[in-house]
Order: C-alpha cells, then structure tokens, then sequence
C-alpha cells in the first residue's frame, strides 16, 4: 500500500505558531501500523535536528519538539478529461 508522509515543522518563534508544511513523501508499506514505517518515521527529524516520536496529537500521528507528521494512505488522483 502506498502511504503519504507530510512533514510539518514550527518556523515561527511565536507561542501560538502553528506547524507548517515542510514536505510530504510517498513510500510503500504493509498498512499504517507497519512497524518498518513506524521505525522510518521515528528515525526522521525536523526541521530543527529533533526526531519524531509516536504520540497522536492536534490532527498529527507522529510529533517531535517543534514537528509534526501526518500520515495517510495515498490514494491515486483522478484525472478528467475535458472535451470542447
């Protein structure tokens, strides 16, 4: 199954800073519990040299000191064909 990582990181000093998105990566994994992602994932980090760990909070699946991952399974786009 494919699985889309996106990356989020804190760039702003402000207190009430929100994670933006950072970049977003396409991998193939047995499902979202596939201890090999859970393994990738951890052994990632963000933008400030801080590793993620897994901790489900605000929306996220995986989040470090000033990161976050969300990770969701890619499902293909569907493109339509306009015809004039």
């Amino acid at each position: 199954m494919k699985i889309k990582i996106s990356y989020c990181s804190i760039k702003s000093g402000h207190i009430l800073a929100m994670p933006e998105l950072t970049h977003s990566e396409i991998v193939e994994a047995k499902g979202l519990g596939d201890p090999k992602l859970v393994k990738y994932i951890t052994s990632q980090k963000d933008y400030y040299g801080h590793k993620f760990k897994k901790k489900k909070t605000f929306g996220f699946d995986y989040t470090s000191n000033t990161g976050a991952v969300r990770v969701e399974e890619y499902k293909e786009l569907q493109v339509k064909k306009l015809c004039g």
